[in-house]
């Protein structure tokens, strides 16, 4: 989970809200003290009688959050990038914890 980077308008977060970590959907975002602050639209279901059942981010009554990015929390892929060629001592393969290698590491 990640929370630093832009978001963009309808981007599925997840954010603390209510004391619990909750689905939200990103509705608008701003600059407050040089911060980013972003307004959330948390899921929400609406069932009441003589209605019909809502449930997501933009129902009839949808529950709405401001927060700075700090607070939210994305699921977005990192990749790690490894060295091309790394650097290995020749016989480190041969020890271990237990029996360290007794040749100074380069």
């Amino acid at each position: 989970m990640v929370n630093v980077g832009v978001l963009n308008v309808g981007d599925l977060v997840e954010a603390v809200a209510g004391g619990a970590v909750q689905r939200a959907q990103v509705r608008c975002r701003w600059l407050v003290d040089d911060v980013d602050t972003y307004e959330l639209s948390l899921w929400t279901t609406v069932s009441t009688d003589g209605q019909k059942y809502e449930a997501g981010f933009d129902t009839s009554e949808p529950k709405l959050v401001t927060l700075p990015r700090c607070d939210i929390y994305t699921n977005t892929k990192h990749k790690q990038v490894l060295n091309p060629r790394p650097h290995r001592h020749p016989y480190a393969h041969h020890y271990s914890i237990l029996y360290p290698c007794p040749y100074p590491y380069p």
